[in-house]
């Protein structure tokens, strides 16, 4: 779960940086074993580059055809981890 949440992180984070939502393995950037630093070290690294990302001049991003505001973008993946917090608080 830990490691979902970094990658479709990143996820979010290439949209912001290219204007359009693709969700998929590639270009992410987990590499160490599932130690809790390791996840931990992953998350902050990837906490880091959202936050950068945010000072890009990005106003809309495609998602399949329909046109987001980067606010919009955001508020899904903010649903999104929420709904991975209630499948850890089930676990």
């Amino acid at each position: 779960q830990f490691r979902h949440l970094g990658r479709v992180q990143e996820n979010y984070i290439h949209a912001i940086k290219n204007g359009k939502t693709v969700f998929s393995f590639d270009g992410c950037t987990f590499t160490g074993k599932f130690t809790r630093n390791s996840l931990l070290e992953y998350l902050n690294r990837v906490d880091t580059e959202l936050m950068n990302s945010l000072s890009l001049p990005v106003t809309n991003i495609d998602w399949f055809g329909e046109i987001l505001s980067l606010e919009k973008h955001l508020q899904a993946m903010v649903s999104h981890e929420i709904l991975h917090h209630g499948q850890l608080m089930l676990y």
